[in-house]
């Protein structure tokens, strides 16, 4: 167990102003404390920093001015004082300075000597260094010099399309007009009569339905009968019949039987008839939150097949001048490829360029939608597809995955361009791994007019090392088998993957310069400035070797292999993108006219594709729990790693826990991580402050996975006896917290009273239950007024292998880091179950809409767990929720496992 102390040298307590800077905002707070490792600040605003920022310090004092360096160490909020005004709470800022040369610990030496002994008239200015330049991009000569231009492309997107596609329900819909009949459940007509409906909409999540007699009779649980077309059918053949649901006399082997819940009804539009609208005519609202493995299968595929349509969903985006088309070509060893054609609405004439996008080794035709849409609304017709034995739609499965397959599907598409557009000049975008496999393919393929490269990997070997901190392709070649292993985020058959890439000239940078040199295709390069993956010494190697007379070579400032961290960035990159190509291709000869897609519109194709794949990969309820009880069983040694304490710490500071009875539920438990963190906290305190609790903290946690409720209690019952009992028992003093546990479901209404939690804290769970909008939701209802909810979530697309990096730096024995190894290839799972669709992780404007939407006041989000996932923290308004459900449950209605 790790030692809590946090404090590395001893504190002074002072008061003192602090005026911190961004660009050319300002914010006035307080130094509250001072040690010759760093200081503390509050700040009665928020400031817009995140994890490990850097700044620039300045103390100025009686004895001078001493110019610092540091970073922050944390982020946390403070309890309101009642002076305070109404609002956000003070953000409390850690500040850790950089390593002091032998003068300034000198000068900062003499400075605490001072306030220890007297009061000292003590200032601090800080200047925050942004994480990002803007719109700024640095263009190297095509010769290779060290001149560089200064390329602005200011993005002229209105603020106020930033935000994600407003939806109270969060989902996408697909429009369908189906017989259902749903049956009556109260009344004289209870169980014999039926009202006839028609549905407007369904999603995974509930269905609209159309009803022409008034819904009064109606009560939960609602059984609904669809009379489902043979062409809608869905998954029906793999799914056994429903054992749970009711049948309705007569059903016939078409019919899909559902138990669902009402959650509102309305008059149809609005109570506006139209001309085929009876007066009676009434609009019903249902979710499913009951749905058995069988027809959650059929609805799955009901959903699939309506939202695959080269029409968007959304009523509203009828209008819309962009479409995407869902298409499917064969790659020539007879594999499906599925893609995506993305367009203007008007025809476009046959010589318009076409652009391939060849998504990033882990990545789907997904991620590149708002690229393509760029692209798209510029005049190109764009395909995006997923490589074949990959993630994604298309055939195969990514353990077998090599990077001459990917060759291979890039040709394929290649193929299909040429077959459907052959007066088309065809641009390639490829980006990180797939820049490797694309320099190879346009070597020896002259069909490509443009090759267009975003932090292409130049130097495999090179990248497998930093990212793994071990020569992986070396241990290879000396005859060491690496069998199933986490390459770059993902598990795949290593040993097949590394004879492949060696085999085909993928290996190392010498190969990558023979392959520049065949090259005479104009090339554009755009590499981000602090790729942990790629050396910038390597790329210019490389960029040197092409032979094309073209290669502009842009660096991209403060930005990180994946542009999706900054989308300010990725926007002025991508019209930055779209200028290089048109001038390719003689459309225009500047870049003022580029039209630039809403982001509204950008949304709305993301959420539609990813709710289609999480339709696609539905898993049965036996499935989805092995899934978790095999995670977790191999999730215990996470309590090591130094990034994944700081996230708790995170949570509990952001918790802030009064020492008064408060409690406490952990929604997502699993193994009681943050339960014993808690604990051990708690007893901590004790300890060290003599603070003593008339009750202790009541903590129930709740997770669906037996086993790792038992990997709790044992976990509590370790943690009392280290921490809690031996301690407490030595100061006479009761036990820190009295924790429960409870076996739960998070996708059904939680079997505890309104109102009755002080903290609710989520940690890692929410991107992972079926309706998070619902589940959100129910959390608020039981959160007391004036409680906070603290959740945490991955970011999209998160960098695993970064914490695994920073573990791997200061970890002491052989077996750490094999241990270290175990958990990154566990967490391989959750990467790829995202990127298929299974799980979804929220950017911050996504999380921000469903907390707003779920009720919850005054939403914070700030980045966490080395920068890999989000913490929010939100507050229960009033008595919001006072008269909700009226559910009346009692608490702890689960079995509680204590």
């Amino acid at each position: 167990m790790l030692n809590l102390e946090r404090r590395c040298a001893s504190r002074i307590t002072l008061q003192a102003d602090a005026t911190l800077t961004l660009n050319e905002d300002a914010w006035t707070g307080t130094v509250r404390n001072i040690s010759p490792d760093g200081l503390y600040m509050v700040f009665p605003d928020t400031v817009p920093v995140s994890d490990h920022q850097l700044l620039q310090l300045a103390l100025v004092s009686e004895i001078g001015l001493l110019e610092l360096k540091g970073s922050l160490a944390g982020i946390r909020e403070v309890s309101r004082q009642p002076t305070d005004r109404a609002g956000s709470p003070p953000l409390g800022l850690a500040v850790k300075f950089a390593p002091l040369g032998a003068i300034e610990r000198e000068i900062l030496g003499s400075l605490l000597d001072e306030l220890r002994e007297r009061p000292v008239n003590l200032r601090l200015t800080g200047l925050l260094i942004p994480r990002e330049t803007g719109d700024l991009l640095l263009e190297v000569s095509a010769q290779g010099s060290d001149t560089t231009a200064f390329t602005p492309m200011t993005s002229s997107t209105p603020e106020a399309e930033e935000a994600a596609p407003t939806d109270r329900r969060l989902t996408s819909r697909g429009t369908v007009s189906i017989p259902v009949l749903i049956r009556r459940t109260c009344g004289p007509a209870a169980g014999s009569d039926y009202l006839s409906a028609q549905t407007i909409d369904i999603s995974l999540g509930g269905i609209s339905l159309r009803v022409t007699a008034p819904p009064t009779s109606l009560e939960n649980p609602v059984v609904l009968q669809l009379s489902l077309p043979p062409s809608l059918a869905g998954r029906a053949a793999q799914a056994a019949s429903s054992e749970s649901s009711t049948p309705i006399a007569g059903t016939a082997a078409s019919d899909c039987i559902l138990t669902a819940e009402l959650v509102w009804t309305a008059p149809a539009n609005g109570g506006k008839r139209g001309p085929n609208d009876r007066p009676d005519t009434f609009q019903l609202g249902l979710r499913f939150p009951y749905l058995d493995d069988a027809a959650r299968f059929r609805i799955a595929g009901l959903v699939a097949q309506l939202l695959t349509s080269s029409e968007p969903v959304e009523q509203e985006a009828s209008i819309q001048p962009l479409v995407s088309e869902s298409l499917e070509c064969r790659n020539r060893q007879g594999q499906r490829l599925a893609l995506y054609h993305d367009h203007l609405r008007q025809a476009l004439p046959p010589s318009a360029p076409t652009v391939i996008i060849s998504p990033g080794y882990g990545e789907t035709k997904k991620e590149q939608i708002a690229l393509a849409y760029y692209f798209a609304a510029n005049g190109f017709r764009v395909l995006r597809y997923d490589y074949t034995n990959h993630v994604g739609e298309s055939e195969g499965d990514i353990q077998q995955s090599t990077l001459s397959g990917m060759k291979q599907d890039l040709t394929a598409m290649l193929d299909f361009a040429e077959r459907t557009w052959p007066a088309s000049p065809v641009t390639v975008v490829a980006s990180s791994l797939a820049g490797r496999v694309a320099l190879k393919a346009v070597a020896g393929d002259r069909r490509v007019s443009l090759l267009v490269l975003l932090n292409a990997v130049v130097d495999v070997r090179a990248t497998l090392v930093a990212v793994h901190q071990e020569d992986h392709m070396g241990m290879y070649l000396n005859g060491a088998a690496r069998g199933m292993m986490n390459v770059l985020g993902f598990n795949i058959n290593a040993d097949h993957w590394l004879e492949d890439a060696i085999a085909e000239g993928y290996a190392d940078l010498h190969t990558t310069v023979k392959d520049a040199e065949q090259i005479r295709t104009p090339v554009v390069i755009f590499a981000a400035e602090n790729d942990a993956w790629i050396s910038k010494d390597s790329l210019r190697t490389v960029h040197a070797a092409l032979r094309s007379t073209v290669k502009p070579l842009y660096f991209i400032p403060e930005a990180l292999h994946s542009l999706h961290e900054n989308p300010r960035k990725a926007r002025a990159v991508f019209l930055q993108l779209v200028d290089c190509c048109r001038k390719q291709f003689f459309i225009a000869p500047t870049s003022a006219d580029i039209r630039q897609p809403t982001q509204r519109v950008i949304g709305l194709q993301s959420r539609l594709e990813r709710d289609r794949a999480r339709a696609q990969r539905q898993m049965g309820q036996a499935e989805l729990v092995e899934f978790w009880r095999d995670y977790l069983d191999h999730f215990h040694y996470v309590v090591n790693v130094h990034d994944y304490w700081q996230l708790l710490d995170h949570i509990y500071r952001l918790t802030a826990v009064p020492n008064e009875d408060t409690l406490i539920f952990d929604a997502g438990c699993g193994n009681g991580n943050f339960g014993v963190f808690l604990m051990v906290n708690q007893a901590y305190s004790q300890r060290h402050t003599s603070a003593f609790l008339p009750s202790p903290l009541t903590y129930v946690g709740g997770d669906f996975i037996f086993n790792a409720l038992t990997q709790a209690r044992g976990n509590f019952r370790k943690a009392s006896n280290e921490f809690g009992g031996q301690a407490v028992s030595a100061l006479g003093l009761p036990a820190a917290i009295s924790p429960a546990l409870a076996l739960l479901n998070l996708n059904r209404r939680l079997p505890f009273q309104d109102d009755q939690f002080d903290r609710i804290v989520s940690n890692l769970v929410i991107a992972y239950v079926d309706d998070p909008l619902f589940t959100l939701r129910e959390m608020m209802r039981i959160l007391s007024p004036g409680g906070k909810l603290v959740l945490t979530n991955l970011k999209p697309r998160p960098d695993l292998s970064q914490i695994y990096r920073n573990f791997v730096q200061v970890a002491e024995r052989a077996e750490e880091v094999e241990e270290a190894r175990q958990l990154l290839q566990n967490s391989g799972k959750i990467i790829r179950a995202e990127s298929d669709g299974v799980f979804r992780f929220f950017d911050r404007q996504e999380l921000m809409q469903m907390l707003i939407a779920s009720g919850a006041g005054q939403p914070r989000i700030y980045s966490t767990f080395a920068n890999q996932a989000y913490i929010t923290v939100a507050e229960k308004n009033g008595a919001v929720y006072a008269a909700s459900t009226g559910s009346g449950q009692s608490a702890f209605e689960p079995r509680v496992h204590t």
